[in-house]
């Protein structure tokens, strides 16, 4: 398969990931980049236990603050039962309640202060 790296002019070419809702998926999706160790990755993760767990199983040159990348407001961070859907708009209880209750993901959110960050303030580089 054919790589962009593989060009002369990106040879020796590093890419730093931003990685807003940092949360850990099935798939590892910077996995390939990182093999070829051209990556690093700065990861916004407001989710406090998310984040923890992201840093707990960190691999080198990855790093990930628990904060929001908005305007630099402290904003209310609101919680939801699947962590996945917590946001900072509060969750629409009336549309909630059209789907069914394992779908209901965003029932019994709770409220967390969050501070929105500017992904300016993290421009070094994750270390690794």
């Amino acid at each position: 398969m054919f790589s962009l790296f593989d060009l002369p002019a990106l040879h020796d070419t590093r890419i730093h990931v931003v990685d807003v809702g940092a949360m850990a998926i099935d798939e590892d999706i910077y996995a390939p980049l990182e093999r070829a160790g051209r990556a690093t990755v700065l990861g916004f993760e407001p989710v406090p236990e998310e984040c923890a767990n992201l840093n707990a199983n960190a691999r080198p040159g990855h790093r990930y603050v628990p904060q929001a990348v908005g305007d630099g407001r402290t904003r209310t961070l609101h919680l939801c039962n699947y962590s996945m859907t917590s946001s900072l708009y509060e969750p629409e209880s009336d549309l909630l309640n059209l789907l069914p209750r394992p779908r209901r993901a965003g029932a019994g959110s709770r409220h967390s202060g969050a501070e929105d960050r500017s992904p300016r303030r993290y421009s070094r580089s994750p270390r690794g």
